[in-house]
Formats: C-alpha cells, sequence, structure tokens
C-alpha cells in the first residue's frame, strides 16, 4: 500500500477534512483506498471521493473509536480486521 494525502468532506459529519492521509493500492490501474475513519473507497484524481454507504462497511465495535476494518489475509483466509494496533477483533470476509 502507498500513502496518498486526499482532501474531502466527511459524509457522517458534513464538514471538509483537510488532507486526511489514506492508504492505496499499489497494483496498476487500483483505485482502492482505505482510510480508517470512512473504510474502502475508489479514488480518482482530481475528483472528490465516492465513501459509499458508510454503514454496510464493517467497523469494529471494542472499547476505543468506531474504526472501519482493514481486509488481510490470515493463513490464506481473507478476513476484516481491526487497524487499532491493540485490538484483535477480526471478521471473516464474504466478499
Amino acid at each position: 500500500m502507498h500513502k496518498l494525502k486526499v482532501t474531502s468532506m466527511n459524509p457522517a459529519a458534513d464538514v471538509w477534512v483537510p488532507q486526511q492521509r489514506t492508504l492505496g493500492c499499489t497494483s496498476p490501474n487500483c483505485e482502492r483506498q482505505f482510510h480508517y475513519d470512512f473504510g474502502y473507497f475508489p479514488f480518482h484524481l482530481g475528483e472528490e471521493p465516492d465513501f459509499g454507504d458508510l454503514k454496510s462497511k464493517p467497523r469494529c465495535r471494542n472499547n476505543h473509536d468506531l474504526l472501519y476494518m482493514l481486509l488481510t489475509k490470515i493463513e490464506g483466509v481473507l478476513f476484516y480486521a481491526c487497524f487499532s494496533p491493540e485490538c484483535t477483533s477480526t471478521m471473516l470476509y464474504s466478499g
């Protein structure tokens, strides 16, 4: 993943979010980005990001901020995992 800075509107709070760092897919022609406040979303240079339906994206609900979960492989199987370093919550990816 590479890091990208985007300025965007936080759809949950209806305010502009200055220069948020995202994690971006490094595969050629891949436009997927990840931010712990928005989950995964497509990003096209020069356009406002479309964060999609935030309520349908998996979030960790442990005793920390409600963070969106990252995709990861555990023993060859795709799981969502909490973004918080001290949290071990996972959820099977259903594709």
